[in-house]
């Protein structure tokens, strides 16, 4: 999956742009969003620097979300409604793309 693909996912599943998503914004909705493409941008095999001149952020941010991502969905039942529903549709895509 391409990172423009997951930027059209977070936008189809919670109407965030990516300018949204690389503004200096600390609101809820876009961290959750900085911190679920990190997370898949790094299961695709993204370097650090190149998560973090996606999003706009520093290294130092990509490799704090990357510790805690787990942490977060455990404990956070917000953010794990978030990244689920963005994971979910990354799955039906892939198992689709395999039966074509």
């Amino acid at each position: 999956m391409t990172t423009d693909k997951i930027f059209q996912l977070i936008k189809s599943h919670h109407g965030l742009t990516l300018k949204q998503i690389q503004s200096q914004s600390r609101k809820e909705d876009l961290v959750y969003a900085r911190r679920t493409i990190t997370n898949l941008m790094s299961k695709q095999n993204c370097s650090i620097n190149a998560i973090a001149a996606k999003i706009n952020r520093d290294r130092c941010t990509i490799i704090r979300y990357l510790k805690t991502n787990s942490d977060e969905w455990l404990y956070n039942p917000k953010f794990r409604c978030f990244f689920d529903a963005v994971c979910l549709t990354t799955l039906k895509l892939e198992i689709e793309n395999n039966e074509n």
